[in-house]
């Protein structure tokens, strides 16, 4: 299992839980990509 970790303004929440480590790196991809998130924001796979 692959949970996806994103800490933002200092407090951290799951974002998604996946079975499958490539998917988890495709949906990380694509919240690094997204306007939602600033460059402050940390994101990682847990």
């Amino acid at each position: 299992m692959f949970e996806i970790i994103v800490k933002m303004n200092d407090i951290e929440y799951s974002y998604g839980i996946f079975t499958n480590k490539k998917e988890a790196e495709r949906v990380m991809r694509k919240l690094y990509e997204s306007e939602d998130f600033d460059k402050e924001t940390e994101i990682w796979i847990d």
